[in-house]
């Protein structure tokens, strides 16, 4: 009976593709494909990902797919397909068009589909040339191995959709690390608290000598924010300004618009002597004042081109040790320009400064957004060193698409 159900198959196709020698029919196209098993895990992690996209974050959102573009079966691919909406976050839409772009063109033909195909024509026009050419590589991929068969436009095969037998049992297990989201790894635990939002605190050192970088650094704190709200959540931001003394202070809030204004109001100024007064900044930045959470995770980031004072400096070592018993959960990085670049006494006050608060000394570079230099080791900094490969992976994904 099977033998006769084969033979009917080939003599359906030889009719759809008429002209074409048994050895011409791509094997994908000569008898019915066995699906591949899916094990109940793996469908309870695809079934559960459309409906955690749209209830988190970006950032959890990228993590989740992380996972899910590395699972062997092709099945994934229907998932893939799914998400891929019109609607869908540039950054899930490259994440997902790299994770397809992994899968045979057979798999994509038999488990896509035609859906697929018309999911991938959405993006002929997007803004992201990223995203185009990810989804002209892919569309391109199984054109040919349609036009192999002499019919590109009637080759696809029906709709494969998840088995249904496969329920889900209400309880996710998608996410980084074995214990899955519930789980108490160091990695989830993280990845919860970022979930939650972040607070960040710009100290920006505002004397004279800073006027040539300070337009730069107000437009990548700009660009920082609009990254990490749809990222995170939600991101409180607060600001320190000082000069030989700490000049303002904006208590940590989400009201980005006021901030905004405040910084592009700022004027670089004064100042004459190098003597700024980092010390107290970093006081300044770490006080009950600000508002810190003890629920998020947070960051001071400086932005500046000189160091205080030795005597200003010595105290330092055992001011960040009181500072980071009450607040051990917050980072300090830096931004240096002009005399806090390169070698000499005033970068390496940075760098030990940096690495001294669990943060990292970036050197501002004209031809790199300063905000994606920025962006790594924000999100780096919150996880345990085994969760660095699947943070670049984000960040890269993020960064190709808004270069």
């Amino acid at each position: 009976m099977s033998t006769v159900l084969v033979t009917i198959s080939m003599i359906f196709v030889s009719l759809q593709f008429p002209g074409l020698g048994d050895d011409a029919i791509p094997p994908y196209l000569k008898a019915p494909k066995v699906v591949p098993q899916l094990s109940r895990s793996d469908g309870e992690k695809l079934r559960s990902l459309a409906v955690l996209i749209d209830q988190q974050s970006v950032f959890l959102s990228l993590v989740d797919l992380d996972e899910i573009e590395f699972l062997e079966s092709p099945w994934a691919i229907v998932t893939l397909t799914d998400l891929l909406k019109k609607d869908v976050h540039r950054w899930l839409a490259l994440k997902i068009l790299r994770a397809l772009d992994r899968r045979s063109a057979a798999d994509l033909i038999q488990f896509g589909g035609e859906r697929l195909h018309r999911r991938l024509l959405q993006f002929k026009n997007d803004p992201h040339r990223a995203i185009v050419q990810r989804a002209y590589s892919i569309r391109t991929r199984i054109e040919k191995q349609l036009a192999a068969a002499g019919a590109p436009d009637s080759g696809f095969p029906p709709s494969l959709r998840l088995p249904s037998d496969l329920a889900s049992s209400g309880k996710t297990s998608v996410v980084t690390g074995n214990k899955g989201r519930g789980g108490d790894t160091a990695a989830a635990l993280a990845i919860e608290k970022l979930g939650k939002g972040i607070d960040l605190v710009c100290a920006i050192d505002a004397t004279g000598s800073m006027h040539p970088y300070l337009p730069n650094c107000i437009e990548s704190v700009t660009k920082l924010q609009q990254i990490l709200a749809p990222l995170l959540g939600e991101v409180r931001w607060g600001c320190v300004v000082y000069r030989d003394r700490v000049e303002g202070v904006s208590p940590l809030s989400n009201n980005w618009n006021r901030l905004k204004y405040s910084l592009e109001m700022l004027q670089a100024k004064g100042g004459q002597a190098p003597n700024e007064r980092v010390d107290l900044a970093l006081a300044a930045a770490f006080s009950s004042r600000m508002g810190w959470s003890r629920d998020r995770v947070g960051a001071v980031i400086f932005f500046a081109d000189a160091a205080p004072l030795q005597v200003h400096s010595r105290a330092l070592g055992r001011a960040t040790s009181r500072l980071f018993r009450k607040w051990p959960h917050l980072r300090v990085h830096a931004v240096c320009f002009g005399h806090a670049t390169g070698v000499g006494p005033t970068a390496e006050f940075w760098r030990m400064l940096t690495e001294a608060c669990g943060g990292r000394c970036l050197e501002h570079q004209p031809t790199t957004r300063m905000d994606l230099q920025l962006l790594r080791p924000i999100l780096i900094s919150f996880f345990p060193e085994q969760e660095r490969q699947q943070i670049d992976r984000i960040v890269s994904v993020i960064a190709a698409v808004e270069r």
